[in-house]
Order: structure tokens, then sequence, then C-alpha cells
């Protein structure tokens, strides 16, 4: 499965054994203020593995412009990391 987004709608659902996503524009820089909320949908007991093959960031120190976040559940407010 991939999910390809453009900048008029950024995110979605993603279920299945494999998938892949990526910023609006990709490989070129995306806009200003862009969001994209991905959800990736698992049955109970399964495991989410994610990797990147490119990450870049704009500079600016705690990532104040940039960010990936992760949280276990849609409903939940704790980060599992930043």
């Amino acid at each position: 499965m991939c999910v390809i987004a453009n900048s008029n709608s950024c995110g979605g659902n993603m279920a299945g054994s494999t998938g892949t996503f990526q910023s609006p524009g990709y490989p070129t820089n995306y806009d200003n203020s862009e969001y994209c909320d991905w959800h990736i949908l698992v049955q109970s007991g399964y495991r989410v593995s994610i990797s990147f093959s490119d990450f870049d960031l704009e500079g600016g120190i705690g990532c104040p412009y940039d960010w990936v976040e992760i949280f276990d559940d849609s409903n939940s407010a704790v980060s599992l990391g930043k």
C-alpha cells in the first residue's frame, strides 16, 4: 500500500501488512506550515515498525519547525517520542 498526499490533503489512515507515506511534493520541499497526520492502524497485539529512507529537517534547536511525533493511540495525549 502506498498513500501519497498532496498539498490540499496531507495525512490519512493506513492499514495492512506494509505501507509507505511521504510529505507533499517529495523529494522537493513542502509548503510552510504544512501539517500531516497519519494514522497507522493494526489489530490488537500487533506491532508497528517505522523506518525512514530519507529524512531532512529544517535547522533549529529543539526542532521548532519540522518534526515527527509518535503516539500509541489516536485518542492519546501522551507522546511516545518526538
